[in-house]
Parts: structure tokens; C-alpha cells; sequence
């Protein structure tokens, strides 16, 4: 398929943009569209999730820097000179108690902004997630929609969008926060608790077994390609919005049909079938009427273009 325009402005800064967790999954995607836009690129990664090999080896506009977000000399180091950050580092499950998935997420985003607006930079384009609707992205849901999240993932990132909201006022610093739904690709993580649905059956295949449902298969999931998260998110960094948008397609697909066009396309065999898991959410859907006006980057990549751009690729584990 023809590879779509990221918008960008007419002539980049040259002052870096920083890119934190920038070794990560939609963090090296990032990195790459920033770099094809001509952008300088400052990454600060402690690359417990992250890979090295995930960015352009030798890229004369890349610098990359190994440090945490959590300490506030590497953040304050990481955002001299720069005039805008995307903030990408998260913690996970894998984290060993709440309080320390707590101080990765939460106290890593407040370290980052902290340093962002003694900076002055302009702009700070930041993850937050599709689990602080939790149960209520059981029906398609607007950026309006009711937040009861059901994950500390959810809570996490619904603090960081309320601590920026009610902060904001008080700086001239802008603050965006992308709502990532399912997002897929390449350099997606195959186990652990960083990895997706796709990313767990292209490893189960590449060991000879068949994809796994938990459940009857009808759960529903919005998958958006990497490369159309990325998009987005540069599309974010330009804009002057401040709030929340959706990173989604607007379209759902079950499980079962995930794992049918996965068959068809890898050649993977027929799904096989264990218990539901307690707590799992049975559907999501979102709006994506925000993305597509605001930042006017309608997600291009079907589920199948994507699903078949991965085929050969070997993913990270």
C-alpha cells in the first residue's frame, strides 16, 4: 500500500524533540516518523522494555541517551535544549508491587513534566490509554465517555491526564494525552505483560502452536497498525489541541475473526480454545471522530494490510 504523509510543518526545528521510552514498541516507530521528518530526535530510554537495536544505528540526527524518568537529573539532562517531548516510558505488570508500578507511571510522567515546564518547552504530547474508560468502552466511546478504569494501567494514566488538566493553567507548557487502543506491528513485545494478542500468536506460531482464545472468541478489540499510532502521535505534537483523542480505527473485531484472517494469512493453524480469564473486558470500542478532525490522520492500515506487512517480519520477543 502507498505509505501515507505524516502532516508536518513546513520547516522542523532544529532543536530536538525529545522522545522518552523511545527504544520501546510505539516509541522506535516514533522516532523513525520524526526522523523521516526531518526532525532531531533526543531518545531517553532505561531500556528495561526497550531495545537498542529498535533505532537507526549511526542516525546523525539521533541522539540517544540511557537513563529513567523517574530521576529527576536524567529528565532535567534529557530536555536542555529541546523545544517539545513526546513521553512514551511506561512501567508494566512486570514492575514487582503497585507502589513501583505507581512510581514508573505516575511519578515519571510528573518528574517529565516538571522538567518540561522549567524548560518552557512548548509542547508535551504524552501515552495515556484506552483502559481509563475501562467497562465503559464496552460500547464504542467518545473521549467524553464515562472513566472507571479496572487496571492500574487505567488509574495510572487517568491520573497523569488529571494531573495535567488541572496543572495546565498554571504554565504555558501544552499538554496532549493519546489514548492508545489495541495498537499492533513490528518490535511488538511476545510475551510477557508488555505483549499484545498478535505479538503472543506470532511467537506461539513461530514454536508450531496454534493461536490461543480464552473463551468462546466473540471478545472485540480495536487494533491500530504501529504505523498509524505514530502517525497520530506526530500529528499531535504539531497541533496546538490540548486534551484527550482517541488513538483507534473506530472499528471492532472479535477474536475469532482476528484469528481467522491471522490463520489465513501466516498460515497458522485453526485457534484453540481454554477458560475465560476472570476480570477480562469483553469488548472495546472507541470513537476516533477527534483523530480524524483534530488531527486529521484517519488510521489508513486494515487489520489484513497489517496482519501481512508482519507476516515475514520476526518480532521482538
Amino acid at each position: 500500500m502507498a505509505t501515507p504523509k505524516t502532516p508536518q510543518p513546513k520547516r522542523p526545528d532544529p532543536r530536538p524533540v525529545l522522545v522518552t521510552g523511545g527504544a520501546g514498541f510505539i516509541g522506535s516507530h516514533t522516532v523513525e516518523a520524526l526522523l523521516a521528518a526531518g526532525h532531531c530526535v533526543r531518545v531517553l530510554d532505561n531500556f528495561s522494555g526497550g531495545r537498542a537495536e529498535s533505532l537507526p544505528e549511526g542516525h546523525p540526527q539521533l541522539d540517544i541517551m540511557d537513563g529513567d524518568v523517574t530521576r529527576v537529573a536524567d529528565v532535567q539532562a534529557a530536555v536542555r535544549g529541546c523545544r517539545q517531548a513526546i513521553h512514551l516510558a511506561a512501567g508494566s505488570a512486570e514492575e514487582p508491587s503497585p507502589a513501583a508500578l505507581a512510581q514508573a507511571n505516575i511519578v515519571g510522567f510528573l518528574t517529565l513534566r516538571e522538567a518540561a515546564v522549567a524548560a518552557q518547552l512548548e509542547r508535551v504530547v504524552y501515552a495515556s490509554s484506552a483502559a481509563v474508560y475501562g467497562r465503559a468502552c464496552e460500547r464504542p466511546c467518545a473521549e467524553s465517555a464515562p472513566k472507571v478504569p479496572c487496571s492500574p494501567r487505567g488509574l495510572e494514566a487517568l491520573v497523569c491526564e488529571q494531573y495535567a488538566a488541572m496543572l495546565g493553567a498554571q504554565t504555558r507548557t501544552r499538554f496532549a494525552a493519546l489514548r492508545y487502543f489495541n495498537v499492533y506491528g513490528p518490535r511488538q513485545a511476545t510475551r510477557g505483560p508488555r505483549a499484545g494478542v498478535i505479538g503472543r500468536w506470532h511467537e506461539r506460531q513461530q514454536q508450531g502452536r496454534a493461536p490461543l482464545l480464552h473463551g468462546d472468541g466473540e471478545q472485540s478489540r480495536d487494533f491500530i497498525y504501529v504505523k498509524d499510532a505514530a502517525r497520530a502521535t506526530l500529528a499531535a505534537l504539531y497541533s496546538p489541541y490540548q486534551g484527550a483523542i482517541n488513538v483507534c480505527t473506530g472499528r471492532s473485531t472479535t477474536l475469532q475473526e482476528l484469528a481467522d484472517l491471522f490463520g489465513r494469512i501466516s498460515g497458522a493453524a485453526s485457534a484453540q480454545y481454554a477458560p475465560e480469564r476472570d476480570g477480562d473486558i469483553r469488548h472495546v470500542a472507541g470513537h476516533n471522530d477527534r483523530l480524524k478532525e483534530v488531527l486529521q490522520t484517519p488510521p489508513v492500515w486494515s487489520l489484513e494490510d497489517g496482519l501481512t506487512a508482519m507476516a515475514p517480519r520476526a518480532l521482538a520477543a
